[in-house]
């Protein structure tokens, strides 16, 4: 299974724990040096690109400001949004998001990436994890 790793982040905290994550990963499924990206790099490559090439998403990233995209991630999350139905079909993906329940818009970002990509087509394979930059894990047993 041939996997990206595509990452969004403001301040650059997504993309520290989406590289020390990726370290542990087959060498034979992923390489670091071609398969890690930010969300505006995949946008560039183009959904059908990526489908192509990869059989898994590993999406971690953060919301900004009023819950919006990183700036290097919001390329991505539009794509998503005006893709044609079924672009990633037989694909797989997971996401990991980051935020603050200080915000009311809590992991808004992660969630809408999460929804899109199953709106391609995509299956997720585990449950999203949300991480609260207060600490805690948050409960997102409701999706």
């Amino acid at each position: 299974m041939k996997v990206v790793c595509i990452h969004g982040t403001e301040s650059g905290g997504s993309e520290r724990h989406a590289k020390r994550l990726s370290k542990t990963w087959p060498k034979a499924n992923f390489d670091q040096s071609k398969d890690f990206m930010s969300g505006n790099d995949a946008a560039s490559v183009g959904l059908e690109a990526l489908a192509a090439k990869y059989d898994a998403f590993v999406i971690v990233c953060s919301s900004y400001g009023d819950g919006d995209p990183p700036s290097n991630f919001e390329n991505f999350l539009r794509a998503l949004y005006t893709a044609d139905e079924g672009v990633l079909a037989g694909k797989q993906h997971c996401v990991l998001g980051y935020g603050s329940t200080d915000y009311e818009t809590f992991q808004n970002c992660p969630r809408l990436t999460d929804k899109y990509l199953g709106e391609c087509g995509s299956t997720r394979i585990v449950q999203r994890v949300e991480m609260d930059d207060c600490g805690a894990e948050a409960d997102n047993s409701k999706d």
